[in-house]
């Protein structure tokens, strides 16, 4: 078989000097993955990593973190352009968070266009169906950048459904794959003993992650322990506490990984009452290590849990409404046969469709389409 190149523009260091977040985390797993099943596929990555910069955070930030992007991204697509002239590749695989950066990514789209290298684009983001509606200067360039390339994937299917209904005609639905590591850890700790009424949230412990909705909703239930796995500020800590008032309310705090996979083995329920999300690993994380699972509906999570179908793996309610997310948790706790049933088809779900492997041979699939 010939064998077809690909050129993985992405950032994808874990060192501490660098920005972590979801494009981060997929292309571990998918290099990962990669490294350790040969094929017929030969993957060169171009590290658009960008640095941590401490002095660049926050609302009064912004002027900085714009400059800050113009540099890292200045030596980024250098070195694209450096690896397109002095290799062949027959797949340029873009991977995007949008915003302000799409202007970078209409460069490299160009770039690979001059070098006869066909392109693939990457959305990492669930906000395109709100930005359709605001149809604003974001809405724009992403129609352009996806007007650009040869291929365009999302990885949910509001996303998809948003560009295919202005015509576009190259899009893929891919979901972000839970990676063999998780597996792996799962595995290795199966002798967990679960408690149905420990509850655990793990994930930023900020405003937006919906944290003081969650602590309203809990409050009152009778015999629970509500876990909370993050960093957390002492201001946010302080008014959780207050919310709280009570000894039911337990903070982790910052822990390794296989720590946060024991937290949700022991947990009877897993929740997330975020304001917004892409494709949230912890939600692939919680399905395989088999919670029950109440999140909102934000992002890919609808899909993810399957809710509209006969047999959903989750329960979701609205961002920011706590009577709804205390009658999901409550429902749970008050029914432990069906909240084990929920549990089995989410853990069911995630090994059908969100294993490595599968997303693996799903993405090989769309670069050899674009060939």
């Amino acid at each position: 078989r010939q064998s077809m190149n690909v050129l993985l523009c992405t950032p994808f260091s874990i060192a501490p000097q660098f920005v972590q977040g979801g494009i981060v985390i997929w292309a571990q797993n998918i290099l990962d993955y990669y490294s350790s099943h040969p094929s017929d596929v030969h993957i060169q990555v171009s590290s658009f990593d960008r640095k941590a910069r401490t002095n660049a955070r926050g609302e009064e930030g912004l002027l900085k973190r714009i400059w800050f992007g113009v540099v890292d991204y200045n030596s980024a697509i250098r070195n694209a352009r450096k690896q397109l002239k002095s290799h062949h590749f027959d797949v340029l695989h873009l991977c995007t968070s949008a915003s302000i950066s799409l202007a970078k990514d209409i460069l490299i789209l160009k770039m690979a266009k001059r070098n006869g290298v066909r392109t693939a684009v990457h959305f990492h983001f669930g906000r395109i169906p709100e930005l359709e509606q605001l149809n604003n200067w974001e809405w724009k360039m992403i129609q352009r950048v996806a007007r650009m390339a040869d291929s365009v994937i999302t990885m949910d299917l509001e996303s998809y459904r948003a560009l295919e209904k202005h015509g576009f005609k190259n899009i893929h639905y891919l979901p972000n794959p839970l990676s063999l590591g998780i597996m792996e850890q799962i595995s290795s700790f199966n002798n967990t003993a679960r408690e149905d009424r420990k509850l655990c949230f793990a994930g930023h412990v900020i405003r937006t992650k919906g944290v003081f909705e969650l602590v309203e909703a809990c409050k009152g239930i009778e015999g629970i322990k509500l876990h909370v796995i993050g960093k957390v500020t002492p201001e946010v800590r302080g008014k959780m506490e207050e919310i709280a008032d009570g000894d039911w309310l337990v903070f982790e705090g910052e822990v390794d990984h296989q720590v946060v996979i024991q937290e949700m083995l022991s947990s009877g329920i897993f929740i997330l009452p975020s304001y917004t999300e892409g494709f949230p690993n912890v939600i692939l994380e919680s399905m395989a290590c088999g919670c029950a699972i109440v999140a909102t509906t934000v992002g890919a999570i609808p899909e993810m849990l399957d809710i509209t179908s006969s047999a959903p793996c989750g329960l979701c309610c609205d961002p920011k409404d706590v009577e709804g997310l205390r009658r999901s948790i409550k429902f749970f706790l008050d029914h432990p046969t069906e909240a084990h049933q929920y549990a089995g088809r989410a853990e069911k779900r995630v090994n059908e469709m969100y294993a490595v492997p599968k997303v693996w041979e799903q993405l090989v699939s769309i670069w050899k389409g674009v060939c």
